[in-house]
């Protein structure tokens, strides 16, 4: 099993979330409006 990394990018318009893993491949995306 591989280490996953979560991170937050909180914009001044959006919020940007990801899950991604060791080797830097983003699993997961999402983006949603303030």
């Amino acid at each position: 099993m591989s280490m996953l990394y979560g991170a937050i990018e909180a914009g001044g318009t959006k919020f940007v979330c990801a899950i991604g893993d060791e080797e830097m491949t983003i699993k997961e995306r999402v983006s949603f409006p303030t």
